[in-house]
């Protein structure tokens, strides 16, 4: 990945998430790969303005790219629901007050430990990924 791996934290990159988030989170409609292209998992841009969480994540970071926010600085995420153990992805963002996360199911931009999530992997800044000790993992 290109760029520092951290932003520094200011208001208005704050703003800029949170716009970008909110933007994204709007535009794009959920529909399941499955119904998409006839395939269980299948990472892409939501082009058709539809798309899943993954789809999702890598639209805000396309964009924030785009933006000028460092690519090295935004890593996907595979996560868990605490409450029903369903898979998701969210985009992080890695910034000098704490690692904060874009959510397609929130348009609030929040620290990752106050996400309603157990961590099961990330991607790292040479873009291989790193997978998290479930031995940590709470529910509600």
């Amino acid at each position: 990945m290109k760029g520092p791996t951290i932003v520094e934290w200011t208001p208005q990159k704050m703003n800029l998430l949170s716009a970008v988030n909110a933007t994204v989170n709007l535009e794009i409609r959920f529909t399941l790969d499955m119904i998409q292209y006839d395939k269980e998992e299948f990472w892409t841009y939501p082009i058709s303005g539809f798309g899943d969480c993954e789809d999702v994540a890598l639209e805000k970071r396309s964009r924030l790219t785009k933006l000028g926010v460092p690519r090295g600085a935004m890593r996907m995420a595979i996560v868990r629901s605490k409450e029903t153990l369903a898979s998701h992805a969210v985009l992080l963002v890695e910034t000098t007050q704490g690692t904060y996360a874009m959510d397609r199911r929130t348009d609030e931009i929040l620290l990752w430990y106050r996400l309603p999530y157990n961590f099961e992997a990330r991607e790292r800044p040479d873009g291989n990924w790193e997978r998290f000790d479930q031995v940590l993992w709470t529910l509600y």
